[in-house]
C-alpha cells in the first residue's frame, strides 16, 4: 500500500530527509520513532503531498508521487493526514468542519455527508459535540475532531504525526484509543509518536529516524529487544526514552 523509493529532501543546502526507504502492506500499521529534529513531520508532509521532494518516489496504492510533478487532488483525498498542530476551522461547528470535505472534495451532499460526519463524531466519542466550535473542545476534544475529519473522506492510508504532542497525560488515551481502534479494523496506517509502550502494542514494524535517514526497520519484538543487533544510534535513543 505504501512504498517509499529513495526519498530525499532538501530546504535550500539543508538536507533533511537522506535517501530513505520503506513499504508497508495494505492492513499494516509502522511507527516511525526518533529524536527531535530526525525528520520526521516532514516525511509524512511529504508522503502525504503537503510537502515537495527532491529525488525519490512516493507510491501509495496505485498512485506514485515524482519529485516536480503536481500532486493529484485525489491522493491528499485517499491520504488521510492528522498534523500535531489544530487545523479546524475555526469559525465553523465541528459538525460543519467534517460536512465541508465531504460536500467542496466528494461532491457528496449535505444530507449525506451529515450522516457520515454523525457517525464519525459518535465514533471518536464527540457525538454530543457537533455544535460547539473548536475553541470550545479540549485539545484532545479537538484532535479527536480532527481524526474524524480525515476519516470522512474514507482515506485507503492514514498518516499521525505525534497526534498526543502537547496533549495532558490523562488526554492522551482517549487519541491513542481510536488509533488502537482503526489499527484492530486493518486500516494502513504510519504513526509518529514518542508512546512507544503504544508502538509495541499496535506496531507490525517500528521505524527509527535519525538525521533525515530511516536507520532501522524491525517488529516491534525484535526492535525493543536489546539481544537484536539494532543500529547504535537505536540503542542509545532507547537507552534514553525507556529509561524515562
Amino acid at each position: 500500500m505504501i512504498r517509499i523509493d529513495h526519498l530525499s529532501k532538501w530546504y535550500g543546502d539543508t538536507l533533511v530527509l537522506d535517501d530513505c526507504c520503506m513499504s508497508l502492506d495494505k492492513g499494516a500499521v509502522a511507527v516511525l520513532c526518533g529524536p527531535a529534529g530526525a525528520g520526521k513531520s516532514t516525511f509524512i508532509k511529504t508522503i502525504n503531498g503537503i510537502e515537495g521532494f527532491q529525488r525519490g518516489e512516493i507510491t501509495i496504492g496505485a498512485r506514485t508521487l515524482r519529485p516536480g510533478r503536481r500532486v493529484a487532488p485525489e491522493h491528499r483525498v485517499r491520504v488521510g493526514v492528522v498534523l500535531q498542530g489544530v487545523h479546524l476551522f475555526s469559525h465553523l461547528t465541528v459538525l460543519q468542519n467534517l460536512d465541508l470535505a465531504q460536500t467542496q472534495v466528494l461532491r457528496r451532499s449535505r444530507d449525506e455527508a451529515s450522516f457520515r460526519s454523525r457517525a464519525l463524531l459518535g465514533r471518536v466519542g464527540l457525538r454530543a459535540a457537533e455544535s460547539k466550535f473548536p475553541h470550545q473542545l479540549s485539545r484532545s476534544q479537538q484532535q479527536c475532531a480532527g481524526i474524524a475529519r480525515s476519516l470522512v473522506l474514507d482515506p485507503e492510508v492514514m498518516l499521525f504525526d505525534d497526534p498526543t504532542a502537547g496533549l495532558e497525560a490523562e488526554q492522551v488515551g482517549s487519541v491513542l484509543g481510536i488509533i488502537a481502534n482503526l489499527a484492530q479494523e486493518g486500516m494502513t496506517m504510519l504513526v509518529v509518536t514518542h508512546e512507544l509502550e503504544f508502538a509495541r502494542s499496535i506496531a507490525d514494524r517500528v521505524l527509527f529516524m535519525a538525521g533525515g535517514r530511516i536507520l532501522d526497520d524491525r517488529p516491534p519484538e525484535q526492535f525493543f529487544d536489546a539481544s537484536h543487533k539494532t543500529h547504535t544510534r537505536t540503542q542509545r535513543f532507547l537507552a534514553q526514552t525507556l529509561a524515562h
